[in-house]
């Protein structure tokens, strides 16, 4: 758990990120991210700091899961952040995405 770029190896996650994709506020998917990261924030507890930026934008802007990760990052680069668990949520389903964002 030290790369928090590092996808999780089950198929699963695609078809989580499909149904996100439709519908980015199903709570039971969103707990089970927050599951799996978990480890990651206990690890390192800065990246609680990217949440304390969460929804500070228009939500109903975002259309798909993708959309409302990118308007996160771009949320918290505009507050001089760099944005790291959008990221790192996206790197659960594309490892190559994230890779490419750092």
């Amino acid at each position: 758990m030290n790369n928090p770029g590092r996808a999780i190896s089950d198929p699963g996650w695609q078809a989580i990120w499909g149904r996100l994709e439709e519908d980015p506020f199903i709570r039971e998917l969103n707990g089970t991210l927050a599951v799996a990261l978990l480890g990651r924030f206990l690890e390192d507890t800065s990246l609680w700091r990217d949440c304390g930026w969460l929804n500070g934008w228009d939500v109903t802007a975002n259309s798909t899961f993708e959309s409302y990760l990118e308007a996160w990052a771009k949320h918290l680069q505009a507050q001089g952040t760099k944005p790291r668990v959008p990221a790192l949520v996206e790197g659960l389903f594309s490892p190559a995405q994230s890779a490419t964002r750092d």
